[in-house]
This record gives C-alpha cells, sequence and structure tokens, in this order.
C-alpha cells in the first residue's frame, strides 16, 4: 500500500505545542492512476515522435500551433520549434486556408448543437515547405472539447499524399485514355455487369441504334431494343460458358438500326475480372452487315455460274450422245467392216467424254470426276459396245478412292478407252475366256494406271510407241498431253503401266 502522510502541531493557550497529529491516506489508486497515466504520455509521445504523419494541436482563439511532432521536417523541412512560430495562415496555401477559415466556426457551431459528424473531419491541403515547393497534404482534424463543454483545440493528423497523388494522376489519365478508346472506337462497345445490365455503351453503339446512352445504360440487354431477341435466345450457352470458363467468344446477331433495318454484327465477348471474380462482361461488335452482302451475292453468282456450268455440261453430253448416235446410224448403211470398226472406236471415244460430262453434270463439284464410278462406267459401256458374252471376258477393277480434274480425265478416260478396246479386240481371239484388269493409284505426289490382259499378248513385231494403228497413235499422244511415262510389258498378255501427275489448269484464250 502507497500512503501519504501528514501531521500538525496542537497548541496550549499560552501558544506552546502540546502535542502533533497526524494522518495517514491511503493514495494507491491515485499513484496508480498517475503512474498509468505517465505512461500512456509516454507511449503516445513515442508514437508521436516516430511516426511518419504529423501530428499537432492547435489553439483556436490564438491560431498558433502549440505542439507539433518531430516528422514536420521530414513533411515541410521545418523544425518542430520553427514550426511553432508559424500560425495557421503560414502552414498552407491561400486557397486552403481560406476554405477553412471561412468553415471553421461553423463546423464548430455545428458540432456542439449535436452534430457528431462533424467532431472529425478529412481534408486535402496544400503546404508551402521551406524549400519552395508545394506539397499535397491530407488532414484529419478532430475537435478537442474541454470540461466546460468548449472546444478551444484541435488536435490535427497530416499525411503525405504526394505519392497517392501521383497514382490518382496516372489512374485518371488512364482512365482518360480508355474512356477516349472506348468512345472513338468504331466498333459498337457495350459494358454489361454479372447480372446482363447494360453499365456503359460507346458513341458508336447510340449512333447505330438512335438512341442515347440513358436510353440504354441501367437496362437489361435483352430488353434493351439492341440485338434481335431471337438471336439473344440462340446464343445463351455461350454467355454460359463465356461466364464459367471466362472464354473469349465470338458469334454473329443481327441489330436492327435507328432507320429499321436490320444490320449483321460479329460480337466479341470477353470478361473483365478483379481478384479472379467476373464483374464486367465486355462486348465489341464489329458490323459485317457489308461482309454480308457480299457474300451473299457471291454465292448468288457462283449459284448462277454453277447452274451454268451445269448447263454446259449437260449440253455438251447431249450433243455428244447426237454425235455417237449419228456414228451408229451411219454403220447401218456401211458393208465394209474396217470402217464400221473405226466408226464405233471413234463412237466409244465420243461415249468416253460424254460421260464425263455427265459425271459433272449431276455433281456439286464441277471441278473434280470421282474416277471409281467413271472407270466402272466406262468399261461397262465398252464391254457391252464389243458385245461381249457374260462368263467370257471378265473386267477387275482395283480404284483408289481418287478425284481428278477435267484436263486430265478427259485424256484419261481416252487412254482407259483406247487401251481396254485395244484387248476386247485382239489379246482374246476365237471367243477365248480371260480378264482385263484396270487399276488406278495414288503414288506419293503421282497416279499409276495399269491396264493388263492375260490374253495372247502384243505382237512382238510392233512397237506401240512407233505403229499405225490411231489407238496406240493416240495413247501416246495423250500421255505425253498428261507429262506421264508409258511402259509395256508381254509377259502372260499384256500391260500397260502409265505413271503421271494431275495437270495444272491453264487459262484458254
Amino acid at each position: 500500500m502507497e500512503a501519504e502522510l501528514s501531521s500538525r502541531a496542537v497548541k496550549d493557550d499560552n501558544g506552546n505545542v502540546s502535542y502533533l497529529e497526524g494522518f495517514v491516506n491511503d493514495v494507491s489508486e491515485q499513484k496508480k492512476s498517475e503512474r498509468a497515466l505517465k505512461q500512456t504520455e509516454s507511449r503516445y509521445r513515442i508514437i508521436s515522435e516516430n511516426t511518419g504523419d504529423v501530428i499537432w494541436i492547435m489553439n483556436i482563439e490564438s491560431n498558433q500551433f502549440t505542439y507539433v511532432s518531430p516528422s514536420v521536417y521530414n513533411l515541410r523541412g521545418y523544425k518542430p520549434e520553427e514550426f511553432l512560430n508559424q500560425s495557421v495562415k503560414d502552414v498552407m496555401t491561400q486557397e486552403s486556408y481560406k476554405y477553412i477559415s471561412e468553415n471553421l466556426q461553423s463546423r464548430i457551431d455545428a458540432f456542439l448543437s449535436g452534430d457528431e459528424s462533424m467532431r472529425v473531419m478529412t481534408s486535402e491541403v496544400d503546404q508551402p515547405c521551406k524549400d519552395g515547393s508545394i506539397v499535397p497534404t491530407e488532414v484529419v482534424t478532430t475537435l478537442l472539447v474541454n470540461d466546460e463543454g468548449q472546444v478551444k483545440e484541435i488536435l490535427g493528423v497530416t499525411r503525405d499524399i504526394r505519392e497517392r497523388k501521383k497514382m490518382e494522376e496516372s489512374l485518371i489519365k488512364s482512365e482518360e485514355k480508355y474512356r477516349t478508346l472506348f468512345e472513338l472506337d468504331p466498333d459498337y462497345t457495350l459494358l454489361l455487369d454479372t447480372d446482363g445490365i447494360i453499365v456503359d455503351v460507346n458513341n458508336a453503339a447510340t449512333s447505330i441504334t438512335g438512341k442515347s446512352r440513358n436510353e440504354i445504360v441501367g437496362k437489361p440487354l435483352n430488353e434493351s431494343g439492341i440485338i434481335i431477341l431471337e438471336d439473344i435466345e440462340k446464343q445463351r450457352e455461350k454467355l454460359a460458358i463465356i461466364l464459367e470458363k471466362n472464354d473469349i467468344q465470338s458469334f454473329e446477331v443481327r441489330i436492327m438500326d435507328k432507320n429499321g433495318n436490320i444490320r449483321w454484327v460479329n460480337v466479341k465477348i470477353t470478361t473483365i475480372k478483379r481478384n479472379d471474380n467476373v464483374f464486367f462482361i465486355l462486348i465489341i461488335a464489329s458490323d459485317i452487315t457489308a461482309t454480308k452482302q457480299f457474300e451473299k451475292e457471291l454465292k448468288d453468282s457462283i449459284r448462277e455460274k454453277e447452274v451454268l456450268l451445269q448447263e454446259i455440261h449437260h449440253r455438251v453430253k447431249n450433243n455428244m450422245q447426237i454425235i455417237s448416235s449419228l456414228m451408229n446410224i451411219q454403220t447401218r448403211y456401211l458393208d465394209d467392216e474396217e470402217s464400221i470398226n473405226v466408226l464405233k472406236e471413234s463412237q466409244n471415244r465420243v461415249k468416253s467424254m460424254a460421260i464425263i460430262h455427265e459425271k459433272l453434270y449431276r455433281s456439286k463439284d464441277f471441278s473434280k470426276i470421282y474416277f471409281i464410278d467413271y472407270i466402272e462406267n466406262l468399261v461397262w459401256d465398252l464391254f457391252y459396245s464389243y458385245s461381249v458374252k457374260k462368263g467370257t471376258i471378265e473386267p477387275v477393277l482395283d480404284i483408289d478412292d481418287i478425284k481428278l480434274n477435267i484436263e486430265t480425265s478427259v485424256p484419261c478416260g481416252l487412254i482407259i478407252t483406247e487401251l481396254v478396246s485395244n484387248s476386247l479386240k485382239y489379246a482374246f481371239p476365237d471367243n477365248q475366256n480371260g480378264e482385263i484388269f484396270v487399276s488406278l493409284k495414288i503414288r506419293g505426289d503421282e497416279y499409276e494406271l495399269i491396264i493388263r490382259d492375260n490374253g495372247i499378248g502384243f505382237p512382238d513385231n510392233i512397237d506401240f510407241r512407233s505403229t499405225d494403228s490411231l489407238g496406240l497413235q493416240l495413247v501416246n499422244s495423250l500421255t505425253d498431253q498428261i507429262d506421264g511415262k508409258i511402259e509395256m510389258k508381254n509377259d502372260n498378255g499384256t500391260e500397260f503401266k502409265i505413271i503421271f501427275k494431275e495437270l495444272i489448269y491453264k487459262e484458254r484464250l
């Protein structure tokens, strides 16, 4: 226990000390409070003297500072004792002083009238430094109330906000830059929140739709009247994928312009995230109306050309059939077997080309001939033409899945016609049985055509490269035409092998 001892002398009537009285008071709690107060004051002084912020106290009546923390030197270049000799007017710019001095009394009056929000306030104040520069600060001021309920002092905490100001200015410039890009973007751009509400829209979008920003912002996308509702419904799955996977998606939709016309746009949608959470959805729509119109016109033009080509192939095929029929009629008026055979061979050549045009007429691709069907039809037609009895000579076909352009197909078809015809005419005399093998294979970037029979063989005394036979002359000429190489084997029948490449189309005048 801590005690306080007091004493007094008691005197008699003559003024002499008779005895001493002593009093002992328990001051333990008082001393404890004093020590706590000193400890608290010490702590706050340590904080005040070591904080980066400037802590100060100002007397309102004298407009003088009664305390300032040492950190004022780092902020303004003044030592504490120099600062304490300055008035309030000296520590801030004229504009800041004017604002604060004009509003301080009304703030105090409002606080004393019961408005607690006036006790603590935050302001931005520009303060002059000793070197003449200006430092922007944030000042938090607290009205101090004395025991009589009066406001005589203000406690302030001043913080250097130069770095924050730089960041704010940088952010403002960045926002201005992106706002400019946003507004000047020729694409129609909309910003949506995660509920599909439009929160911003650029000038291009308002211009094309004829709607003001106020008419668009704040509305759900599907109620904005910008994108046709039917198209929005079709893209709901993609919109769900965007929110779920944060994936960039694009698709085409229609919009209605201010004149009531339908325009096509290619829409790209992405998400804007903050801390891995989606905050906004960005929609950028590029106008592709002109492209769509061009595509339509191009498709119509292509379709017209396809119909024209179809008609040309049909007419060529019909004309060739007429020529073939005329040759067939002509054979009825001839008694010379050799002349009849010449006409029949010419007729087969015409049929070979007619079959190609028939295939093209019925095909969706006018640039290629599907050779499996073509060779099969061609060979069977030749068998029919030479009246081959069933069960005597058998055709054996081995054809890869090959398509060749018409430049290559016509000479290739005529070669097959000539060589198969030769086998049918000469390889099996006296109704011998046998087979004719026709193969067309892909060999790297080349094609291999083989026509082989197991008949009596090619005469040894005849050079197939130099012969009076019109058919073989035609075979050699057509092989040269397709830049091919031809070989013949004469073992157990006759085999012709031709290696060639597909011809590149050359424009003819």
